[in-house]
Parts: structure tokens; C-alpha cells; sequence
């Protein structure tokens, strides 16, 4: 014969409470915090399940009312439900008026509510799924100041706790009413539950704040440079699914690291912010496409065309007229081409110096070269467009970065996103900047960074002073950058094996269990 359940001794009860009370406050995971309540809820009071709403920020515009969001049902017989949907917070509804009234609903049988009810009792569920919902006891969740947060919603209080409410037979014979020690428990659960619930959404939210500043700062260094619009998110984007990877590595040289769901947003976060510092940057140099900005090739042309005018003027032999315009033409000519962001060819740096060293005269009859030792030294520039002094003002932004990032107060486990970003230049072999480190002294998480900075440089959109890259050259020169000892072989070797590169291998396909 079944042992009938028997009411909770005053003594269990007051221990109870004490023990949840403990358990909820150390949870911040919402959805682990409302599992937690609803377990305890059904074990002290007997109930066949449990349900949980909480007030959003939402608003029926029609009703003029707020807003409960259904967050999560469990039970013995029901289903189990995640599924959200929001209803309004009106008498119309048991929650609704539980949260409305700020009051305690307990209904001993759903089917037949008090004449005098204002509420309803809707059977939808009960007839999807052939379930009988008899007793029911709602709870209000009110917090220190007396708002609503939320409400709990027990269902069918059964005699034995093990019992599956298959039939409606069953469900009339083993369901009781909720009784007064029930109610007291669940006020006092429903109590602490609201405090609890508040805190982790007040965590939810100061992490969504976070979240939106960093994401609005990566979106603010992007505008600085169109050309590279989206980098800093593809670079995050990068990086984690390189971790996700890692951590599926169970045995070789990589399987030593397991980054922890707090590591992963932290490389995350780092990846977002790596660029940050290129607001100190002057944007001249940051916009720079050609080897000269444009006013220093214009004064360059404009020399040329006084020289052309005084040609005009003074050389009166038509034959030596035309050999000195025909020779300014070619000036002109080279110097549009060398500007271009490539290298140039000896023969036309030869020719450049040559006409540096000539002289000419300017409208006024005064001598003058066209071209002075600086602009010939740009334009002399083999790799890029920038000069020496201008490399070295882009290669600040990481400096520019860590000093920023060290003025923001990270919480404990973001605290590495400074030095990560401060060291996603360096590389290996000690040619990185901005302090030339070596293997040892760089952070994994750097390192990780480090290939998905440069392979999304590479194969990213063409920029002024470059043009895109297909992404097997790009993978190509990851690995003799790797194979020479710059980049982390181990790594380089894992994105390309694994295909990491590619956009659909997205994180749910690397996703880690953590």
C-alpha cells in the first residue's frame, strides 16, 4: 500500500527555507536559477509541476498593462516547456490577477472556480495534451520594495510524490488541495525567488550593457576606417571559433588548453577592442592610400607645370622646347605611378633621382628642384604607402588600446582582455611589436589573435592601399609565416585543417561542451 504524503513539520520547513535561500542566492544563470526554484517548489509542496512568469519591460499597448513572460515549465506529467509567450497582467488570467493583486490564488479544483471569480481558467493546455489541472496555488514573487517580478504557479498536489497523472481518474483520486503549510513556504520561497530573480536579470542587463559598449566601440574605430569596416567583429568571430576548436583537441601539442565559457567571451571582448587604439591615431595616416597625401603630389605637379610655363617661356630652341616638355611629361608620369602603394622600379627611381637633382625655374624666375630629398624618400618607399615615422604612428594603436583598456575596471574573469589585445602584433620569433616578445612571453590567447588579425587583413575587401588577397594565398602565407617561426605552427596548421577559415564552419559546428 502507498505511503500517503504527509503535511511538512515546521522544523522541515524552516530548514528548508534556510537551505534554498543559500542555494539561490550563489546563482546568477537565470535559467539555472528558475530550474532551481521550480525543483525546490515541487519538492517541498508535492506538486505534480511548476511553472514561472516574469514581468518584462514590455507593455500592451492596447490594455495599457504590462507584461508577464512564461519562462519555463516542469512537472512529472507535463511536458517540459520552455517555450515563451507572453500575456498581459489582467484579472482575466490566474497569474495575471496573482500579479495584478500582489495577492495568493489557491484554487482547489480549476474546473470550478468561486461564482465570484474575475478571473478564468483556460483548459487549452489541458486539452493539447490530455493532461487534468485540478488544485493550483500562485504565488506572487515581490521584491524588497513591494514591485512584482514575477509569479510562481504550482499544479496538482499529489498524494505520492512518484505518481504520473496519466488520466483525469487518476488525477481526481491523487490530487489534494494546497494546504496552509504549502502556502507558507511558497511565500516565503517566492520571497527570497523575487530578490533572486531580480539579481540575475540585473546581471543579464549590466552584461548586455557591456556587451553594447564594446560592440559600439569596435563599430566607433570602423567608421575611423571604412575600408576596414567589420574587421574587429570578423577578428572576434575568429578567434573563438579557433578556442572552440582547440578545446575539441583531446590529445596532441593543443589539447593542454581548455578555454571555460568566461575565457571564450573574454578573447571575444579582446578581439572587438584589439583596434580600439587607432583613435589616437591621426586619421591622415590612417586613411593614407598612396605613398604621398594628396597635397604633397599636387604641390609636386604644380612645380612641374611652372617648370613647363618657364620652359615655354625662355627656351626658345622649338627642338630643346620640346626634348625638356617631353621629359616633364615623363616626370609627372613616373611620379603617378610610383605613389601607388607597390614597389617601384629601379629604372624609375633612377629617373626620379636624376630630375631631383636638375633645376628649373618657377614663374618668377627663381631656380627650384621638383622634387626635395622627403618627397623623394616616400615615393622611394618599397612596401606600402606609409613612411618610417607614419608605420610607427599605426603601430601605437596597440599601445593606445592597452592604455585605454587599463582605465576600464574588468571584472575578475575579463581582466587579461588589456594584455591580450596589447600583444596580438608580436609574434613568435621576436619581430612583432610593440616590445618584441618571444614565444614564451605571448599569451595563447594573442597568439590565436595574432592569425586571425593577419588572415582577415589578407583576404578582407580591397583597401586603398592594398588589394584583396584569394584565401589560399592568404592561407599560404600563414604558413611560411608559420613555418619560419613567427606564428604559432600548431594553430595555423589546426585553422587550416579544420577549415576554420571558412564562414559556415560557424561556432555551433566547434562549439565546445563548455
Amino acid at each position: 500500500m502507498k505511503k500517503v504524503r504527509k503535511g511538512l513539520s515546521a522544523r522541515t520547513l524552516s530548514n528548508g527555507i534556510f537551505e534554498t535561500c543559500i542555494e539561490l542566492s550563489s546563482e546568477r544563470n537565470l535559467e539555472k536559477l528558475l530550474r532551481k526554484i521550480v525543483g525546490t517548489a515541487r519538492k517541498f509542496t508535492g506538486s505534480d509541476a511548476c511553472s514561472i512568469y516574469v514581468v518584462t519591460k514590455e507593455q500592451d499597448t492596447e490594455l495599457n498593462t504590462g507584461m508577464l513572460e512564461f519562462m519555463i515549465l516542469e512537472g512529472d506529467t507535463l511536458r517540459e516547456s520552455c517555450e515563451r509567450f507572453n500575456i498581459p497582467i489582467t484579472s482575466n488570467s490566474i497569474a495575471g490577477y496573482a500579479a495584478l493583486t500582489k495577492r495568493v490564488v489557491n484554487l482547489d479544483d480549476c474546473y470550478r472556480l468561486p461564482e465570484n471569480s474575475e478571473f478564468t481558467f483556460s483548459d487549452t493546455y489541458d486539452t493539447l495534451h490530455g493532461y487534468h489541472t485540478k488544485s493550483m496555488l500562485t504565488v506572487p514573487m515581490l521584491n524588497r520594495e513591494g514591485d512584482v517580478i514575477g509569479v510562481i504557479q504550482l499544479i496538482n498536489r499529489k498524494k505520492h510524490r512518484k505518481t504520473k497523472l496519466a488520466t483525469e481518474e487518476i488525477t481526481e483520486k491523487e490530487v489534494l488541495p494546497f494546504g496552509k503549510e504549502s502556502i507558507q513556504f511558497m511565500e516565503s520561497l517566492a520571497s527570497h525567488a523575487a530578490v533572486c530573480i531580480e539579481n540575475a536579470v540585473f546581471y543579464i542587463e549590466i552584461e548586455e550593457l557591456l556587451e553594447s559598449f564594446i560592440e559600439a566601440s569596435a563599430l566607433a574605430v570602423d567608421s575611423r576606417e571604412p575600408s576596414a569596416a567589420g574587421h574587429s567583429r570578423r577578428v572576434a568571430k575568429l578567434v573563438t571559433r579557433i578556442a572552440d576548436a582547440i578545446n575539441l583537441e583531446k590529445e596532441g601539442p593543443l589539447a593542454e588548453y581548455n578555454f571555460s565559457g568566461s575565457e571564450l567571451r573574454q578573447l571575444r571582448y579582446a578581439g572587438l577592442l584589439h583596434d580600439f587604439g587607432k583613435i589616437g591615431v591621426p586619421e591622415a595616416v590612417l586613411l593614407k592610400a598612396e605613398k604621398l597625401f594628396p597635397w604633397e603630389l599636387e604641390r609636386i605637379m604644380a612645380r612641374a607645370a611652372c617648370a613647363e610655363f618657364s620652359t615655354l617661356l625662355n627656351v626658345h630652341s622649338e627642338e630643346k622646347r620640346q626634348e625638356i616638355l617631353d621629359e616633364l611629361e615623363q616626370f609627372k608620369n613616373t611620379v603617378k605611378k610610383v605613389n601607388l602603394p607597390q614597389p617601384p622600379a629601379q629604372d624609375d627611381l633612377d629617373f626620379l633621382k636624376e630630375m631631383k637633382d636638375k633645376r628649373f625655374r618657377d614663374s618668377r624666375g627663381k631656380e627650384m628642384a621638383l622634387l626635395d630629398d622627403e618627397e623623394f624618400e616616400l615615393l622611394s618607399i618599397e612596401f606600402g604607402s606609409l613612411s618610417p615615422e607614419e608605420r610607427k604612428a599605426i603601430m601605437s594603436h596597440v599601445e593606445y588600446t592597452y592604455r585605454f583598456l587599463k582605465e576600464i575596471k574588468w571584472t575578475t574573469n575579463l581582466l587579461k582582455i588589456p594584455e591580450i589585445a596589447l600583444n596580438h602584433h608580436e609574434k613568435l620569433d621576436g619581430s612583432g611589436y610593440p616590445d618584441g616578445k618571444r614565444t614564451s612571453e605571448i599569451p595563447i590567447e594573442s597568439q590565436i589573435m595574432c592569425i586571425a588579425d593577419i588572415y582577415d587583413a589578407l583576404i578582407a575587401s580591397d583597401r586603398p592601399y592594398k588589394h584583396r588577397i584569394p584565401v589560399e594565398k592568404a592561407l599560404t602565407i600563414l604558413k611560411y609565416d608559420a613555418l619560419d617561426g613567427r606564428l604559432n605552427k600548431k594553430i595555423v596548421d589546426l585553422f587550416i585543417k579544420r577549415e576554420i577559415y571558412k564562414p559556415e564552419n560557424s561556432n555551433n559546428s566547434l562549439r565546445s561542451p563548455h
